[in-house]
């Protein structure tokens, strides 16, 4: 009963810390205007890695104020779709300005064909991930709904720099 209750805590800190977030012009909220939060990061990555068969990559952010930011950490393995499309999997952090945080399974793209946004000379790779909270092995029950991300990836290298957005899903 515990756990249920932080989760729900956790929840609704994901609901209050959203509905906070502000809208990044251009961007398509996916969970309303009020719930979409701005972020800014970096990324790293390593090829051939015991853990990955092609590619173990990292993506590290902060998101909200400058007085109490939040952040999440992505950690996941990359795997070859086409050409220009990478699929990803791996595991999620979110951690909410007051401390707590929620963590499950993440899912979703790399797509280094279909979008500009960054400095000359970087290459640009937008991001589409869906983050599914669990604790443990079981999905939770009233748990926030999935959460969708929407970034882009510049320089393709090590240390990189990452932004976008990321809110509830519908």
């Amino acid at each position: 009963m515990r756990r249920f209750t932080t989760v729900l805590a956790v929840a609704a800190t994901l609901l209050l810390t959203a509905a906070a977030g502000t809208a990044v012009a251009g961007a398509a909220p996916v969970g309303g205007p009020s719930q979409v939060n701005t972020f800014v990061g970096t990324s790293e990555f390593q090829v051939l890695t015991p853990a990955c068969s092609f590619v173990h990559q990292t993506f590290d952010a902060t998101y909200g104020g400058r007085r109490h930011p939040g952040s999440f950490h992505l950690d996941g393995c990359v795997t070859v779709a086409t050409l220009s499309l990478f699929t990803f999997q791996g595991t999620f952090v979110i951690t909410a300005p007051d401390g707590r945080h929620i963590t499950g399974t993440v899912t979703g793209q790399l797509d280094n064909s279909s979008y500009t946004g960054c400095a000359l000379g970087e290459p640009p790779a937008s991001l589409t991930f869906a983050m599914t909270p669990i604790v443990g092995t079981r999905a939770v029950a009233g748990s926030p709904r999935a959460i969708d991300l929407a970034g882009v990836w510049c320089g393709g290298g090590q240390d990189q720099p990452i932004h976008g957005t990321f809110a509830l899903a519908p």
